[in-house]
C-alpha cells in the first residue's frame, strides 16, 4: 500500500570486480542492470498510470448531475492507496525473470527488517552472469522507505534543522548521491518520517495581512482547551465529538481530528503533493489569495505533524489506513467519534496534509507578489458578506470584473465578517471600489491586499 523504494545501480569498481567482470561478463552485468531498471520502472509507471486514471475519473465525474460526491471521493481514495508501488509485488517480478526460460537471472536478498545499521531497509540485487555456473555479481541496491536518506554535506547556513538528501552505497558506506543533492528533505520526530523540505500553503486573508506586516503566519486558535463545538453534547448533532468537558486540554490526536473535521483550527495546513486536491464537497482547493512555499528547515519540527501518507498517519494517529480500502462504505454520515475518525483518515490521505501547530515563522515563508488586486469588505454580523455580495452582483458590469470571491462564514480579521474579491489588476479593483454603492448604515469597512505566488525557484526545492 503505497510504499517507497528506489533501485540504485552498483558503482563498485574494485580491481577484483573489474578483473572478474572483464569482457562479456561485464556486458552481461550491465544488461541485467538494465533489465532490473526496466522491470522496476514498468512497475512504478503502472502505479503512476493508475493514479492518473483515478484522478482523471474523479475530476470528470465530480459534481455532475446526480453524482454522489462522497462515494466518488471514496472510490478515488481506495484507488490512490492501491496505485502506489508495492515492494513485495516488485520483488516477485524481479525473481520471476528468467532467461533462458527456467533459468532465474535476478536474485533479491531483502534486508527490510534487518537490525544492522548498514543494510537496514535495503535489498541487495544480484545477477546471474553465467547460468551454467550460477556466477553472481552485485547489480545494485534497492532502498526501501527512508533508508536512503543521508545528511547533506556541507549543510546550508542559517537553518534550524538538518537537511537530508538521497544517498547511495559506495565502498560499503552510505554517502550522498551527487546527482540528487538538489532535492532537500527534513526528518520529522513526531511521525518518524522524512518529508520534502519545502511544502506549499494555499494562503488565506489573515496570511496576506501577516505577510504584509512581516509577521508569523498563525492558526486561528492558539489554545489546546476544548470548546463547546468540539465536545460531546455541546450542541446539535454533537454525539460524534470528543467525550470531554469544556476547557479540558485535548491530546494531540484529538486536536488533529478537530482540525481535519473543521471543529477547531489549531494548525496551519500545508500540502506535500503537486497533484490537484479535492475537499469533502468535491471542489478543488484553489486559493484566490495565492500560494506560498514554507521552508521546514526553518520551522520547529516538534510542531510539525505529518499525516499525508499511510505510514505517517499510522505513526502519528495510530490509525489503520487499510480501513479506507476494506470499509463497506464511505461513512459520510458520521454517527460516532469512530465514524468521524474514519472521515478524518480519508481526508488527510486524499489531501496529503502536513500540519504545523499554531504558527509558521515569517522567515520560513517564501512567496512573491502576484498583483495588488485583492479587495475586502466587512460588516459586523454573520451573513453580512452574502448581503454585500448579492448587492454587488446587481451591478452586472462591475461584477464581471470579479475573478473570484470568498464570503467568509466566520469572524475573520478584526473579528468581523468579510467578503474578499480578486481582480485582474489594481486598476480594476480601484474602479470597482470607487463605483460600488453600499448603504452607509451597513458599517462597511474596506481592506486592500496584495496576492502572492510561489517563487520561481529555491535552492533544494526540486
Amino acid at each position: 500500500m503505497r510504499e517507497k523504494f528506489v533501485f540504485i545501480p552498483s558503482i563498485e569498481t574494485q580491481t577484483s570486480n573489474l578483473l572478474r567482470l572483464a569482457g562479456r561478463p561485464l556486458e552481461v552485468r550491465d544488461q541485467l542492470i538494465a533489465k532490473t531498471i526496466e522491470i522496476l520502472g514498468g512497475h512504478a509507471k503502472s502505479g503512476k498510470d493508475k493514479e492518473t486514471r483515478a484522478l482523471d475519473t474523479l475530476s470528470s465525474n465530480l459534481n455532475t448531475r446526480g453524482s454522489d460526491n462522497h462515494t466518488l471521493l471514496w472510490k478515488y481514495e481506495k484507488e490512490h492507496l492501491a496505485a502506489g508501488e508495492d515492494w513485495e509485488a516488485a520483488k516477485e517480478l524481479l525473481r520471476n525473470y528468467t532467461d533462458p526460460p527456467g533459468k532465474r537471472r535476478i536474485m533479491v536478498t531483502d534486508f527490510l527488517k534487518s537490525f544492522k545499521e548498514f543494510n537496514r531497509g535495503t535489498a541487495q540485487i544480484e545477477g546471474v552472469v553465467d547460468p551454467a555456473k550460477q556466477t553472481l555479481v552485485k547489480l545494485g541496491t534497492v532502498f526501501l522507505g527512508d533508508a536512503r536518506f543521508v545528511d547533506l554535506r556541507p549543510q546550508p547556513t542559517g537553518l534550524m534543522n538538518t537537511v537530508y538528501v538521497l544517498g547511495r552505497i559506495h565502498g560499503n558506506k552510505l554517502i550522498q548521491d551527487e546527482n540528487h543533492t538538489d532535492a532537500h528533505f527534513v526528518w520529522l520526530p513526531n511521525s518518524n518520517t522524512y518529508v520534502r523540505r519545502f511544502v506549499t500553503r494555499g494562503l488565506n486573508h489573515n496570511d496576506l495581512i501577516n505577510i504584509r506586516d512581516r509577521r508569523d503566519l498563525c492558526a486561528p486558535v492558539q489554545t489546546i482547551a476544548a470548546v463547546k463545538r468540539e465536545i460531546k453534547g455541546g450542541g446539535r448533532n454533537q454525539d460524534t465529538r470528543h467525550d470531554v468537558t469544556e476547557g479540558t486540554d485535548l491530546s494531540e490526536e484529538q486536536q488533529i481530528i478537530s482540525h481535519t473535521r473543521g471543529w477547531q483550527k489549531r494548525y496551519i495546513s500545508t500540502g506535500v503533493s503537486a497533484r490537484p486536491v479535492f475537499s469533502t464537497r468535491g471542489t478543488q482547493f484553489m486559493s484566490l489569495y495565492g500560494t506560498a512555499v514554507i521552508d521546514l528547515a526553518k520551522v520547529d519540527l516538534e510542531s510539525v505533524w505529518d499525516v499525508h501518507s499511510p505510514i505517517a498517519v499510522g505513526n502519528v494517529m495510530g490509525w489503520q489506513p487499510e480501513k479506507v480500502v476494506t470499509a463497506r462504505g464511505p461513512s459520510n454520515n458520521a454517527r460516532s467519534l469512530t465514524d468521524e475518525e474514519f472521515l478524518a483518515l480519508r481526508d488527510v490521505l486524499r489531501t496529503r496534509e502536513l500540519l504545523i501547530k499554531f504558527r509558521v515563522p515569517f522567515n520560513a515563508v517564501n512567496c512573491e507578489e502576484d498583483g495588488d488586486c485583492i479587495l475586502g469588505y466587512s460588516m459586523p454580523s454573520y451573513g453580512d458578506p452574502d448581503r454585500i455580495k448579492s448587492t454587488a452582483q446587481k451591478w452586472v458590469s462591475g461584477w464581471r470584473k470579479v475573478i473570484a470571491d470568498d464570503p467568509l462564514n466566520y469572524a475573520g480579521y478584526n473579528g468581523r465578517y468579510w467578503i474578499f474579491m480578486q481582480f485582474a489588476n489594481r486598476l480594476d479593483r480601484e474602479n470597482f471600489d470607487r463605483d460600488l454603492w453600499l448603504p452607509p448604515r451597513w458599517d462597511v469597512r474596506v481592506i486592500r491586499l496584495k496576492r502572492y505566488k510561489m517563487p520561481a525557484t529555491l535552492d533544494g526545492w526540486k
